[in-house]
């Protein structure tokens, strides 16, 4: 590859790394892995990368199901999820 194609690569390659950096889930997506305890499965494929944008922690943190809510508090403390305000 020439010069000329990596330079007109690079900020494609770039951007293409910097779309992977965070993942936002949605209320749907990963209260049905807490649902079932596989979270540990998002956990292995994107480790660090795993976002929760703040009212997707507020509808977990629902008292209605403690049990969903503790997991989705265990999980921010141990630093396995981020909260964003979106």
């Amino acid at each position: 590859m020439d010069l000329e194609v990596i330079l007109f690569m690079a900020p494609i390659l770039m951007r293409k790394k910097s779309m992977t950096d965070k993942l936002f889930f949605d209320t749907d997506c990963i209260s049905a892995f807490l649902w079932v305890k596989e979270e540990n499965i998002l956990f292995k494929l994107y480790p660090g990368k795993i976002i929760l944008p703040k009212p997707v922690f507020n509808e977990l943190n629902n008292p209605s199901i403690p049990h969903i809510k503790r997991k989705v508090n265990e999980l921010c403390l141990n630093g396995d999820v981020m909260i964003y305000s979106i």
